[in-house]
């Protein structure tokens, strides 16, 4: 048999929500950390900034290196980095430079491939600028959209494809 007291079925007093609460105040939001990319090692994360890419350690939260800062490409890239994405080795970064917004969340950028371990860059078209940017699985190429046609840039032979017409 089971015996409850009146007291634990007790409700303590509750604070009326409110839409201030709730929009202006922002008492509900969630609390985040904007920007953070974790590398594939587990060790360490990424964090974008105005001019570079910086990689900081989970275990101590200090900032170990510079990644990548704009200095490091070329002259043809202009303005500062707009996003950026890895490779699946985490060797090279796919670089967004230089968006043209085209309609609320579509834009045409510059690319450029940074390879950590050469040091070196490669601007993915001289053909015009792209959307959509992405590594291939294997890191070995990069797919891309212009002028609603999809392409292929190989890094090894610098040989840009077309896919679609």
């Amino acid at each position: 048999m089971l015996l409850l007291s009146s007291q634990a079925w007790s409700v303590a007093p509750t604070k009326e929500i409110t839409a201030d609460d709730i929009f202006k105040k922002r008492v509900f939001s969630e609390r985040s950390v904007r920007g953070l990319r974790s590398m594939k090692n587990g060790s360490h994360y990424t964090v974008l900034t105005s001019n570079g890419i910086l990689k900081y350690s989970y275990r101590t939260g200090e900032m170990e290196e510079v990644l990548f800062s704009m200095d490091m490409l070329d002259q043809k890239a202009g303005g500062s980095i707009s996003g950026y994405e890895f490779s699946g080795d985490d060797k090279k970064i796919l670089i967004t430079t230089g968006r043209e917004r085209i309609y609320r969340h579509s834009y045409r950028a510059s690319y450029y491939v940074y390879d950590l371990e050469t040091k070196s860059s490669t601007y993915i078209s001289e053909k015009g600028k792209q959307q959509l940017g992405t590594f291939s699985p294997d890191g070995s190429k990069v797919a891309f959209v212009r002028e609603n046609n999809l392409y292929v840039f190989d890094l090894a032979t610098r040989a840009e494809r077309q896919l679609t017409f």
